[in-house]
């Protein structure tokens, strides 16, 4: 995840686009039929919820026991190597063909029952990572923020926004697992440093483009201030640059293209949203920053529900019998 990526992980918002015209709205955006969700069926609805356990969610579908399994992390999430295989959501050539209007407060709101309905996981998983974040910061890049260790302050946050990719990745995961009915937990920010290399370019790659503008704008005399507005547009086109790693195996520049070019296909619906997620932020913060309990996993499992909803998720079903049920609903 990019520092902008990260900045805006706290915030949360949305309400819906209503200035596309009717074709340029995917059906499965207004939770239609797209990606094999019926009209009027949420996910929910669609797959009956038997029992959970790790990382396994037993389901219900078509009257036949199955466990779903979300292949998150993997090196490859081509179809073609799935067994028994299925995807939950949207199309991505579909969304990158036909565009799409984004139902943001459906969303919101499916991300906020998530957030009630999953415990603390994904919670627990997001303040680790903001405190090992911030004890980097402190032991590392505290000692030279003054004027006279200008460059070597940059190297070192650049640095240790590279370390943490993999933790700060895992957060989308997380909710992009979520966003499938599969409940986080906290220590699961570990587990994708077996991706660090490319997390770790993704993150470099990310930071470099959103930090491009500034020197740009300096180099042609140019108002500075000015270069936020790029900078804060490329940051949100990098929306699902992780998943789109993890979950479809691109590399880190495919990546980026692809994810610039979701965006760009609903520009409009993807700058509301951030615009309104950072109203949020500060409504959050004022109450002594405690709004950011719900906030910040609302955040997350709303983005892993517009990845889905979007480009879909790959999962596996295994068939199994009905023997005595051990797990616990």
């Amino acid at each position: 995840m990019s520092a902008w990526g990260f900045s805006t992980c706290l915030v949360l918002a949305g309400l819906g686009w209503r200035g596309c015209p009717s074709r340029a709205r995917p059906p499965l955006l207004d939770r239609s039929s797209r990606g094999g969700t019926p009209t009027g069926c949420s996910l929910f609805q669609l797959f009956e919820p038997v029992a959970s356990s790790g990382q396994e969610k037993r389901l219900r579908i078509a009257g036949q026991t199955a466990i779903l399994c979300p292949l998150i992390g993997l090196d490859s999430m081509l179809d073609s190597q799935l067994s028994n295989k299925m995807r939950i959501g949207g199309s991505l050539e579909q969304t990158l063909n036909q565009g799409y209007r984004l139902d943001l407060k459906g969303i919101i709101k499916e991300g906020w029952q998530q957030t009630r309905r999953s415990g603390f996981g994904l919670l627990l998983a997001i303040a680790g990572v903001m405190a090992i974040w911030f004890l980097l910061i402190n032991l590392l890049l505290q000692p030279y923020l003054d004027d006279t260790h200008v460059n070597v302050a940059k190297v070192l946050g650049l640095l240790i926004t590279v370390i943490m990719a993999p933790m700060t990745s895992a957060l989308d995961m997380l909710g992009l697992q979520q966003s499938v009915g599969v409940r986080a937990r906290a220590s699961q920010v570990f587990d994708f440093f077996r991706h660090f290399v490319r997390l770790g370019s993704l993150s470099l790659l990310g930071s470099l483009l959103t930090s491009l503008f500034g020197p740009l704008f300096d180099l042609f005399g140019l108002p500075p201030m000015l270069a936020l507005i790029p900078s804060a547009l490329i940051g949100m086109g990098l929306l699902f640059t992780v998943p789109l790693v993890l979950e479809r195996g691109l590399t880190p520049p495919q990546a980026i293209v692809v994810s610039l070019k979701i965006c760009l296909r609903g520009l409009p619906s993807i700058v509301l949203f951030h615009g309104v997620m950072a109203v949020l932020l500060f409504i959050a913060l004022i109450p002594m920053g405690l709004g950011l309990i719900w906030l910040a996993p609302l955040y997350f499992n709303s983005k892993g529900i517009l990845y889905r909803d979007l480009c879909g998720v790959a999962v596996e079903v295994k068939d199994v019998s009905e023997g005595p049920n051990h797990f616990t609903a």
